[in-house]
């Protein structure tokens, strides 16, 4: 019976391939049912397991490819794994995958000459790796049920994929760039609009760039768009949420999950009522707006404690809270924590004026009023009493400045610098009475402080000041005097020089040239009768330490320009100097020669 077996299934071959006539050398699939062993020595059992493929091939230009019909067997079932038809070893029309026995996985339609740049699917069979070109639709099933449609485009263009539950239901569905072997599972590159679905509701629309990545996406309840995300750049997130009437309801930027930057949120009818600005995850800066699209509330978060009461600098979050009229003028104005007030509020009539004044705790209870009229009082002593502190804070570092160069001048003119300021250290005591007046400021806007307390600090504020501005004078005047007197030892020491010089030339030149001796005489009788005296006069009479600098600079120079003609005699400069009345005009002169 084995044999009869074997002769009949030989016999079944060789008729086909002749009812073929197939214009090329064709071979039986040889590897896979190998004629050698149809001798009778295997079962039928063996045999059945010898079998992987029954088809045809061929062998062209020493490669082997493919034509007709293919089906391929499990050699370990017996089971068809595929069956696909091959036009000159390229995919023609229907290819079916089997994930058990009549189980399909895949059904799929091909073309040889339907080639897409988006598309890059082949069939790797026996290590070959045949290019395959789907068209029109693919069917891939899991366990036997429709899980996915692919619609495979003419021309190139983008396959259109549609994913479905086990219920038959669409999931989701886009375009996209597919690729892999078509006997396994593909790799799909989601491109463009993409739409995801929830029970046959469309649930969201995300849209992918050409590199697959997610840039944007819609958020849909029962159909209609409740919030919308765009990808930014450095990471952010651009977020709008919708009404159920489809008007905007918000619109800001996130970081992770935090909001950022300025957040716009708007009524049913589209209307902006309120700007919020978010810093480090806090709002720090809030605006309500009106039915006429003015702002009618603005809260802002409070950065520098020091201009809050000291009662407030301890809370975590303080806000200065202004509300509005409908004519933009201030209604009122205050402090609040925690959506409470806090501190002293203030609340205008709208004409402007100060009309209530009322204080509340760290708690949010009032605890005191005061009526318009005193309470402007003390917001008028507060304002004297902070111009004299910062007048005297101001002043300050110049002193400093003044202390250090008068250290300077005292060690270059050997004076004991402790001697000369009577041994008193300002820096301690300005430092001790300007703490202790702040100190006092802490208690500004308290109203249960009277005006008698107002007065009394702001005249040891003003005292306080006129003593560092005394001392600033001092200081000025010291300084002065200190620079007046090393201007006219530098001018000594500079004129004795010119004198040493003049001397020595006179020596050179006695007895020789009585003439230039004269000239020599003459140049040098006008620095030290004329030029020295007037420079002098002029740093004793400077006003400050600058005009000083400059008269020692200009004598400074008019002497080494005295030294060069002195040195040099110059006729023509001579007789110039001769003709020349006054002093200043003789500088003048004096300065013109290089």
């Amino acid at each position: 019976m084995k044999n009869l077996y074997l002769f009949l299934l030989v016999f079944l071959v060789l008729f086909q391939l002749k009812a073929q006539n197939l214009d090329k050398l064709r071979e039986l699939c040889i590897d896979e049912v190998n004629l050698s062993k149809y001798s009778g020595e295997l079962s039928q059992e063996e045999l059945q397991n010898q079998i992987a493929a029954l088809g045809f091939r061929y062998i062209e230009n020493g490669q082997i490819k493919y034509h007709k019909e293919l089906i391929v067997y499990d050699c370990n079932t017996g089971n068809v794994k595929f069956t696909a038809v091959f036009d000159q070893n390229r995919l023609e029309k229907e290819f079916v995958l089997y994930e058990s026995k009549d189980i399909i996985a895949k059904k799929i339609i091909f073309s040889k000459n339907n080639q897409s740049p988006n598309v890059d699917l082949s069939l790797n069979y026996k290590g070959q790796e045949i290019p395959a070109y789907p068209v029109g639709k693919a069917e891939i099933f899991n366990a036997g049920k429709l899980s996915q449609v692919i619609n495979f485009k003419e021309y190139g263009s983008l396959p259109l994929v549609t994913n479905y539950n086990a219920n038959l239901k669409k999931t989701s569905e886009g375009p996209a760039n597919i690729s892999g072997d078509i006997q396994g599972n593909w790799n799909i590159a989601k491109v463009g609009e993409w739409k995801n679905f929830n029970n046959g509701k469309l649930a969201s629309i995300s849209i992918y760039d050409k590199s697959g990545n997610e840039i944007a996406k819609k958020l849909y309840n029962n159909g209609v768009l409740i919030e919308e995300r765009k990808n930014l750049s450095n990471g952010l997130i651009e977020l709008s949420t919708f009404f159920a009437n489809g008007n905007i309801k918000e619109n800001g930027q996130l970081k992770g999950n935090t909001k950022i930057g300025s957040w716009k949120y708007f009524n049913t009818i589209g209307e902006l009522k309120e700007q919020i600005n978010y810093l480090n995850g806090k709002e720090n800066l809030l605006l309500v707006f009106g039915e006429n699209g003015n702002f009618i509330e603005r809260t802002e978060l409070v950065n520098d404690k020091s201009e809050l009461t000291k009662s407030l600098q301890n809370l975590s979050s303080v806000y200065k809270y202004q509300s509005y009229y409908s004519n933009e003028k201030l209604k009122s104005e205050g402090y609040t924590s925690n959506g409470k007030k806090v501190g002293v509020f203030e609340v205008y009539d709208e004409r402007g004026n100060l009309s209530e004044i009322t204080e509340f705790d760290i708690e949010g209870n009032k605890i005191n009023s005061l009526d318009a009229g005193t309470y402007q009082k003390l917001k008028i002593k507060e304002k004297q009493i902070f111009r004299e502190l910062l007048v005297a804070k101001t002043t300050h570092p110049e002193n400093l400045n003044l202390i250090n160069n008068i250290r300077i001048l005292t060690d270059s003119l050997s004076i004991d610098f402790d001697s000369l300021m009577a041994s008193y250290n300002y820096v301690k005591d300005y430092e001790k009475k300007y703490t202790s007046l702040e100190s006092e400021t802490s208690s500004f806007g308290n109203l249960a402080n009277e005006l008698n307390w107002y007065d009394s600090l702001l005249a040891v504020s003003q005292d306080f000041n006129n003593e560092v501005w005394a001392y600033s004078h001092d200081l000025f005047e010291t300084e002065l005097a200190l620079e007046k007197q090393r201007a006219l030892n530098i001018m000594g020491a500079k004129f004795s020089s010119l004198t040493e010089r003049h001397t020595s030339i006179k020596k050179t030149l006695f007895g020789e040239k009585i003439v230039v001796m004269n000239e020599q005489d003459e140049i040098y009788e006008f620095v030290m009768e004329e030029l020295y005296p007037v420079m002098n006069t002029e740093i004793s009479t400077a006003i400050d330490k600058y005009e000083v600098r400059s008269t020692v600079k200009d004598f400074s120079n008019l002497l080494k320009k005295a030294s060069s003609i002195i040195s040099q005699p110059d006729e023509k400069f001579q007789q110039s100097l001769q003709n020349t009345e006054s002093v200043q005009d003789k500088k003048q002169l004096f300065l013109t020669v290089k």
